[in-house]
């Protein structure tokens, strides 16, 4: 009877459901900001470091100055979808706006026109020398992760900076790298990593479909196109998310589902990408974070792991995004303590 008890806590947690439980106990709103505030102190970090950088001209590699990459190397390694994560966090900053301009400018001016897989809109890594010359791999993690988290720091600089004058500029790139990325969606929803690849990702899924809908916002917004094609696929997205690679017994996500219909379970005692794949659907809106998942889901990841415990700072990165919704929904909560 126990898989009838999970499916029916599946359910309930899937819909969003708020209502306390009546096992948990009650705080006063203040009482639950403080005992939240004290819970999650430990995933504050040192970076971004926006006064001292290192002092390099290259646009991405200044950028990854701010999170503790010296200049003093001969060759940067560069993978322009962490840069795009640092980003996300630098636009905090006034001061760091236009050098996130700067480096959207650059990606944009490298966009492949037609690349090893025979599509356009992605960006190769590189190498980038002492004096900024620019080796390019041929090659990338992924095209779905790369082009989504590039449309979402795009809506992101135009809501915090209110110029608009890039967007339009490059709206024709833009629409090259949504269709990109619509070329990649399958007929559940979710997108695979490159034409061909055998796998779609948990994590790369909510970063698509966060991308999707924020260029679906930009299009209307921008250049009042309601054709909801964008929108739409962001849908999908969060459907295949959601019907696809949810467990309702382990009340985790799968990481990833295959072509041939192959789940891979998620495990609490493997960090990647189990466990830092379960706080990306927080991180990129997929689940609200008020929700007794989210709650569930957070609260799980933050018993076992630590900052120190995850392998980079782009990993750190987007567990810090989770925690600020997750603050944020405390903050408008009067269910009880998450």
């Amino acid at each position: 009877m126990w898989w009838i008890w999970n499916w029916f806590l599946a359910s309930a947690l899937l819909l969003g459901a708020t209502a306390c439980c009546g096992l948990c106990p009650t705080l006063s709103k203040e009482g639950r900001r403080l005992q939240q505030a004290k819970r999650y102190d430990h995933w504050d970090s040192q970076f971004p470091n926006t006064v001292e950088g290192n002092g390099s001209l290259h646009p991405a590699v200044k950028i990854m100055g701010y999170y503790g990459v010296s200049a003093d190397m001969d060759r940067f390694w560069v993978r322009p979808y962490i840069v795009n994560l640092y980003c996300f966090e630098l636009l905090e900053y006034p001061a760091m706006r236009p050098v996130v301009r700067d480096y959207l400018e650059w990606y944009m001016a490298r966009l492949n026109d037609r690349d090893l897989y025979g599509i356009s809109g992605t960006l190769y890594d590189l190498f980038v020398t002492r004096d900024g010359g620019e080796e390019w791999t041929g090659e990338y993690d992924s095209a779905d992760s790369y082009g989504a988290t590039l449309l979402s720091l795009i809506r992101r600089y135009v809501d915090v900076t209110g110029d608009r004058s890039l967007a339009d500029e490059h709206r024709k790139q833009m629409e090259t790298i949504g269709d990109m990325i619509l070329g990649l969606q399958d007929l559940d929803g979710l997108t695979y990593v490159w034409p061909g690849h055998d796998s779609k990702y948990l994590m790369d899924n909510c970063e698509v479909y966060m991308g999707l809908r924020d260029f679906a916002a930009l299009r209307q917004s921008l250049w009042d196109i309601r054709d909801g094609r964008f929108a739409q696929a962001a849908a999908r997205v969060r459907g295949g998310i959601l019907r696809q690679l949810f467990e309702p017994v382990s009340l985790m996500f799968y990481y990833g589902l295959d072509r041939d219909g192959t789940r891979y379970e998620s495990s609490w005692s493997k960090m990647y990408p189990d466990s830092i794949g379960q706080y990306y659907p927080i991180a990129y809106e997929v689940i609200d974070p008020g929700t007794p998942l989210a709650r569930w889901l957070w609260g799980q990841f933050d018993a076992r792991w630590k900052p120190g415990g995850l392998d980079s700072e782009d990993q750190r990165l987007v567990a810090r995004m989770a925690r600020k919704r997750m603050i944020h929904a405390l903050d408008s909560d009067t269910t009880g303590a998450p």
